[in-house]
């Protein structure tokens, strides 16, 4: 017959050590998806830097075309008008438009390099942020096999200290 103690033991080890196998497993399953979620949302992250690039490259175009009708329309008027473009503050004017147009496109160009620069930073973020994922799962799983161990090795030296002392 079986002694109740030592199989209270040994059930007890069992459970134990199971629960710390399914805690582990739970635990990795976990920072596997936060990977993935990070992943997914560095991926979203760098498609909207690319969408910022290309409707920064739109308003600088659009930036462009007016620029070019503010230039004709000018030169409309002053040329009815009799004033020659090539001299003077007809030439002033021409300046002036397209230095304005210059320094307007330049701040165009900065704030989307910072929105693009933002939206890198970010997936950059989100990237770290599935590799530090990912790493805390191996850490759960090395965990958990420690942990398995240290009750195994727990419910041995109980039951073999039953075993010594009812000898």
């Amino acid at each position: 017959m079986c002694n109740p103690v030592l199989a209270l033991t040994a059930a007890t080890t069992v459970v134990s050590a199971v629960g710390a196998g399914m805690s582990a497993a739970q635990s990795a399953a976990t920072y596997n998806y936060q990977a993935k979620i990070a992943d997914r949302n560095a991926q979203l992250t760098s498609q909207q830097a690319q969408e910022a690039q290309l409707n920064n490259q739109l308003e600088a175009q659009r930036l462009y075309r007016k620029a070019g009708q503010t230039e004709g329309s000018q030169n409309a008027a002053m040329a009815a008008n009799g004033v020659d473009l090539g001299f003077g503050s007809a030439l002033d004017v021409q300046r002036d438009t397209a230095m304005m147009t210059a320094e307007d496109a330049g701040q165009l160009y900065r704030q989307g390099f910072n929105d693009i620069r933002g939206y890198d930073i970010k997936a950059s973020n989100y990237k770290a942020e599935a590799q530090g994922a990912r790493q805390a799962s191996s850490g759960a799983v090395t965990k958990g096999i420690f942990d398995v161990a240290s009750t195994v090795l727990s419910g041995a030296t109980s039951m073999a200290k039953y075993k010594a002392g009812s000898k």
